[in-house]
């Protein structure tokens, strides 16, 4: 009867034992995982905060790039004097016969029986002229090849040097243009389209600009010498569908002007 009630005492004293220790670890080990969770939640707060720092100071680096590049541009194009600035020459004008010269001169003529008879006037004034042609003839001195070309008002190429000469010592007006070889497209310099510029500038400037990036012209009839830069684009997809704000134009204008003087 002892020997039970002693192993009953110890079972129990066993039972509670094991419950306060299993309490006790229990609440130990809430602890440290509480510790480990607080630990964690640290550092990721700090990797997040140097992520964010070093995001900040990459976009400050870049506005401070970009602001740079803004200045320094309008400080070039504000360097670019107003002397080198080409004149515009419009295309649209072309010499016309006056009407009423024309009709004063067939006034002085008489129609008869299908034949024209010029009046006494006209008659002396046209044998007057033929004197002179007669006497320029009598003239043994040759024709310099160089005027005979200008006298035909027909384009022809001219080197660098001499473009700069005629505009310095000659008196002609400088232009540059921009040919797009994607859609054969001849521009001026604010994007206005060059209509016929072969009557302007010949068919030969084609020709070099296939392995030249720059050409040079000069048309004698319009006292004008042009100086033309290739652009390998299309002139429908870089100008015409291109939307862009008036600041964006002038940033592309004085990009692509860099891009053809350092060409």
């Amino acid at each position: 009867m002892g020997y039970l009630k002693t192993t009953i005492i110890s079972s129990i004293m066993f039972v509670i034992g094991g419950f306060f220790g299993y309490k006790l670890c229990e609440k130990k080990l809430a602890e440290t995982y509480r510790k480990d969770i607080e630990d964690t939640i640290q550092r990721m707060k700090r990797y997040d905060e140097e992520v964010e720092a070093e995001n900040n100071d990459d976009e400050d680096d870049d506005d401070h790039k970009a602001s740079e590049s803004v200045v320094l541009l309008k400080k070039q194009l504000a360097k670019t004097p107003d002397k080198e600035q080409p004149s515009k020459v419009n295309y649209s004008k072309f010499a016309k016969p006056n009407i009423f010269d024309y009709a004063h001169e067939v006034s002085d003529m008489k129609i008869k029986d299908n034949k024209v008879e010029l009046t006494a006037d006209v008659a002396e004034d046209l044998e007057e002229e033929d004197d002179g042609d007669d006497d320029d003839n009598d003239d043994d001195t040759e024709p310099d090849p160089q005027e005979d070309e200008e006298n035909e008002y027909e384009p022809y190429m001219i080197l660098e040097e001499q473009y700069y000469d005629c505009m310095n010592n000659q008196g002609d007006d400088g232009q540059m243009l921009f040919y797009y070889t994607k859609d054969q497209v001849v521009c001026e310099e604010d994007d206005s389209v060059v209509d016929d510029y072969y009557k302007i500038l010949g068919y030969d400037f084609e020709n070099i600009l296939d392995t030249d990036a720059k050409v040079w012209v000069r048309n004698a009839n319009l006292r004008t010498v042009y100086e033309i830069c290739r652009i390998d684009k299309s002139y429908a997809e870089s100008v015409t569908n291109l939307a862009e704000t008036p600041k964006e134009k002038e940033f592309r204008h004085a990009g692509r002007l860099k891009e053809a003087k350092d060409a």
